[in-house]
């Protein structure tokens, strides 16, 4: 029974800490844009319209990425 509770607080803490990261970081403020790594970021921004007032910053996309 307690090896079973461990392993769900542990999920839990790590669930936690992981689940507020959004694209490739960044909180989206002027000051902290979020970060553009990959193709998926991208894609991410177009279906997610809540942060289309948000800061964003390329810092991982080579320029024939996205044809």
């Amino acid at each position: 029974m307690w090896g079973g509770i461990a392993v769900f607080l542990i999920m839990c803490c790590f669930s936690i800490g992981w689940a507020d990261v959004k694209y490739g970081g960044g909180s989206g403020e002027p000051n902290d844009p979020y970060q553009i790594w990959d193709a998926n970021h991208m894609q991410a921004i177009g279906a997610g319209p809540c942060d289309w007032g948000s800061h964003f910053k390329l810092t991982g996309l080579r320029p024939g990425l996205l044809q």
